[in-house]
């Protein structure tokens, strides 16, 4: 694509941003480049790069525009790649197929469950196709011998390689790779009568008179996915006289294409993050089919009077993209109707009345078999009654002419069927019809009526609070002086307590703010007046007032601020006012009621609530658990805010007093005390068991139901790809997810002070594990810091317990004791060893040392011999140089490294000695290793 700058501004006086773009085939299409924000189903996408042709040229036949699915920059997946997660996938449906569109689908839900998944190639020289390794191919179940990886390669120039293309029709394949599989293909179809060429395909057959052929298979191997086509889209109709070709053809050039006829029916998945491609196989279509049929089923093999929502909306989702298993769903429907059962005639018209309302090509396909529906559910022909049970046959024909009605008022002006069946039904065998827009008309008419009576009732209630407002309150605040009297008697005084009550030694123990509110609350019910002789009147007084301010005051007050809402009058202020005055009013009446309920006033319980409190009862399990009373005061109510879990089975006591002013020495025990241990094991497990706070992650402890995957509570009509309701989460994995973590805490261990005797008085108290760097090791003491002498042996035999477990441990012990001293010799032995093997070593390596001396020593000898028979003619032949004596030779104390540097320069005395030192070290070797020899 390329802007043609300057050429615009001519053409069209306006500076604009033009495109070309050229295609394989020849075509072209020029026009005005822009951008705009398209929207899919409420999801947004801004700034899409867009061109808007003004001269389509080529093979585009009437199409309305391009959706470019490349991998170039300018490609819709590249550009929308961030709100689709970089997904997509078609399915191209059959050229037959013409009233079922092909479908594609942005997003995750674009993944296919049954989809073979091979890998891109990347080709840095061209970036704008999708190639993917071909290895070979198959026809008849045998691989085609002159196809091999190798024709379908990359080059170091980008040339070569296979690309899968929607835009091209026909595979093409390189030259010697499509002679291989032609030349298959018409050895597998030998049987065929053959016909000419057509166009570009050189093999063609005649197929004239025939309903059903057999053909070689072909499968197209991928790396990591074998790809089966089906015969329609290898062998496809050319002409009108049954004149089928082979839907390959050969290129000349190094790239090679798998067009979309052999895409059709597939399900092709681009996962560009994922870096590959899929093919969902046909056989996908067919186990919706059985999905859709399956879903029919179970939707009405039910007894049940309503279709379960849940069941409902998956149909719907199946059939909502595809006319074929709309198709099938409605010969599914029909076929249930002619069920000898009305419960399932019954659940099926239901079905068929969801999908009669929302597709047409459904309701198309009933009204073609309307008379027969209608003999099935109303059940007017003599000869086909409705089948048992009565009582769902007559609601199954109540409901067929209800539903009737309704599709007559809203489809009858389309469908002739319909308006006939109605007419027929209605004036001919005179049946009732719920006349559903009189119906209607009367149910709104009686709204409008409730609501003008409604007003009129509120208006009334509103005149008569304006006049009786006064009463009102004044009522009310007398009720309210009465009731701060007598919680003036019975209750303490809110007075803050003083500081002095609480010496250093509590406040240092209490550091937080929520302890110490306990300590005063605790101080505060201490001083509180409980019920007795001498104050019962009062209690009885507060009692009686608590129910007139609960059952009457709060009530009346909430009614009156409901009328205040609703009403609607000219003038608002007086409606404000008063509005403001009964909420500060019912707030205030809030505030006495708690005070109330914590001086232990309760309203007695009904027998309704007491009914509802059995029904409640009824899913417990049965057992005991004490009951905590003095529920009122705050020191029980932070308690009770910390809910925990156990293991219990308790019957809840439900005694509910009108006034609880127990003292706490009146409380039950909540306790294990006074309980017989009859299961010892259990009780141990639930002390060691941890507490947990309450969560909802336990909400399924110990269940072992399976969780439905969607249910989410979202109605998913938005959704483009398919949901399945019937996905569950195993009841194993639930569990395993609602694993909470837990912080390990390690056990405080207290570590003893030293204790030992200081110089300058006192004790040692420095804290250390084992050692005291100052005293040494760290030892049981006495307060005076003298050590504490342990038990003789003979007095702790005496005092030890003989039982199983200390058996168990001394035998432990001795067993351990054995081991370590067995490895304690061990371990010296093989010290022994080693020091053995240095000595050897050391002997072998010293009398090397004394060979190799003696052997240069005699090699000295024999030079000094040759050398004075040497020096005897030298002295001969020059008389003025004077001879040496042994005694010369002495005093000059010639070394042994003298003499073996001056033997050494005689080669064969150096020769000599080589061959004595390896003499040696051999005969020295086999005498320390006579094993090895």
């Amino acid at each position: 694509m390329k802007c043609l700058g300057d050429q615009a501004w001519i053409m069209f006086r306006v500076r604009k941003c033009l495109y070309q773009v050229s295609y394989g085939d020849g075509s072209f299409t020029v026009g005005d480049f822009s951008t705009e924000t398209l929207t899919f189903r409420g999801t947004r996408v801004g700034r899409v790069a867009l061109g808007c042709g003004h001269d389509n040229e080529g093979l585009f036949v009437g199409a309305a525009g391009l959706l470019g699915l490349g991998r170039g920059k300018l490609s819709f997946p590249r550009q929308a790649g961030i709100r689709f997660n970089r997904k997509f996938s078609y399915c191209l449906v059959d050229r037959s197929a013409s009233s079922r569109p092909s479908s594609m689908v942005f997003g995750d839900a674009a993944i296919s469950r049954t989809a073979r998944f091979t890998p891109l190639v990347a080709n840095p020289k061209l970036e704008t196709f999708y190639y993917l390794e071909l290895l070979g191919m198959s026809v008849g179940g045998t691989r085609v011998s002159g196809i091999s990886p190798s024709l379908f390669k990359l080059d170091p120039t980008g040339n070569g390689g296979v690309i899968v293309d929607s835009g091209t029709s026909v595979t093409r394949l390189t030259r010697p790779a499509y002679i291989a599989l032609r030349n298959a293909f018409r050895i597998g179809a030998s049987n065929l009568k053959r016909a000419p060429e057509f166009s570009l395909f050189d093999t063609c057959f005649d197929l004239s008179g025939k309903t059903e052929v057999k053909v070689p298979t072909v499968v197209m191997h991928f790396r990591g996915a074998d790809v089966a086509l089906p015969a329609s889209n290898y062998l496809i109709p050319v002409d009108s006289s049954s004149r089928f070709c082979f839907a390959f053809a050969g290129t000349m050039s190094g790239l090679s294409i798998i067009g979309n006829i052999q895409q059709q029916g597939f399900r092709v998945v681009y996962d560009l993050a994922g870096s590959r491609v899929g093919f969902a196989p046909r056989m996908e279509d067919d186990d919706e089919r059985g999905k859709v049929r399956a879903l029919i089923d179970k939707a009405t093999n039910s007894t049940a009077r309503e279709v379960d929502p849940r069941l409902l909306r998956a149909i719907k989702s199946v059939v909502r993209y595809s006319d074929s298993e709309l198709r099938l769903a409605a010969q599914t429907l029909l076929d249930l109707m002619k069920r000898d059962h009305s419960q399932v005639r019954y659940l099926t018209l239901l079905v068929i009345d969801e999908l009669f309302m929302r597709s047409k090509l459904f309701r198309t396909i009933v009204v073609e078999n309307f008379d027969q529906l209608l003999s099935l559910s109303v059940g007017f022909r003599r000869n086909l009654p409705l089948p048992a049970p009565p009582a769902i046959a007559v609601l199954l024909r109540s409901k067929a002419i209800e539903f009737l009605e309704k599709w007559n008022i809203s489809f009858g002006i389309h469908y002739r069927q319909i308006r006939l069946g109605f007419d027929y039904l209605k004036n001919i065998l005179k049946f009732q019809f719920p006349n559903l827009q009189a119906n209607a008309a009367r149910i709104q008419q009686e709204r409008r009526e409730r609501e003008i009576r409604s007003k009129e009732i509120i208006l009334n209630k509103f005149e008569s609070l304006r006049t009786n407002l006064f009463a009102i309150k004044e009522e009310i605040q007398s009720t309210i002086d009465e009731i701060e009297e007598c919680l003036d008697i019975v209750c303490l005084e809110e007075e803050s307590i003083p500081a002095d009550l609480l010496d250093d030694e509590d406040f240092e123990e209490f550091h937080s703010s929520e302890l110490y509110q306990i300590r005063l609350d605790s101080l505060k019910e201490g001083k509180k007046v409980h019920e007795d002789s001498d104050n019962k009147v009062v209690f009885d007084a507060l009692r009686e007032l608590y129910k007139l301010l609960v059952t009457k005051h709060l009530v009346s007050i909430q009614e009156w601020i409901s009328v205040l809402i609703r009403v609607e009058v000219a003038d608002n202020r007086f409606r404000d006012s008063t509005l403001k005055e009964f909420i500060d009013i019912r707030n205030h009446l809030q505030s006495v009621k708690k005070q109330c309920e914590e001086s232990g006033c309760y309203v007695p319980r009904t027998a309704k609530h007491d009914k509802e409190g059995k029904e409640e009862e009824d899913i417990w399990e049965e057992g005991k658990i004490g009951s905590v009373e003095n529920e009122g005061t705050s020191i029980a109510n932070k308690l009770a805010e910390a809910p925990v879990l156990t293991s219990t089975s308790g019957k809840v006591s439900d005694d509910t007093p009108e006034c609880r002013n127990k003292s706490s020495d009146g409380n039950e025990s909540i306790g294990r005390e006074g309980r017989t241990d009859a299961h010892p094991f259990r009780n141990k497990l639930l002390a060691e068991a941890p507490v947990l706070k309450w969560n909802s992650s336990l909400d399924t402890w110990g269940s072992n139901r399976d969780v439905l995957a969607n249910q989410r509570g979202l109605e998913l009509e938005s959704h483009w790809g398919r949901v399945d309701y019937d996905a569950v989460i195993p009841a194993d994995k639930i569990a395993e997810l609602s694993v909470q973590a837990t912080l390990y805490e390690e056990e405080h261990v207290e570590i003893q002070p030293c204790r030992a005797p200081l110089s300058k008085r006192g004790l040692c108290q420095r804290r250390d594990l084992r050692v005291c760097p100052l005293h040494g090791t760290i030892v049981p003491r006495d307060d005076e810091g003298k050590p504490i002498h342990q038990k003789s042996m003979t007095d702790v035999g005496t005092s030890i317990d003989l039982g199983t477990n200390m058996v168990q441990q001394l035998a432990k012990q001795a067993v351990k004791t054995v081991r370590d001293r067995d490895n304690e010799e061990a371990r010296k032995r093989k010290i022994d060893k080693q020091s053995l093997k240095r000595a050897k070593l050391a002997k072998i390596r010293g009398h090397n040392e004394a060979v190799l001396r003696d052997a240069a020593m005699a090699s000295a000898s024999i030079s000094a011999a040759v050398g004075e028979d040497a020096v005897g003619n030298s002295v001969d032949r020059l008389p003025n140089r004077n001879k040496e004596t042994l005694a010369s030779m002495l005093r000059k104390k010639v070394t042994t490294k003298d003499r073996l540097a001056q033997r050494l320069l005689n080669a064969r005395a150096s020769n000599a000695t080589i061959r004595q030192l390896t003499l040696g070290e051999d005969a020295n070797y086999k005498e320390a290793f006579p094993n090895q020899w």
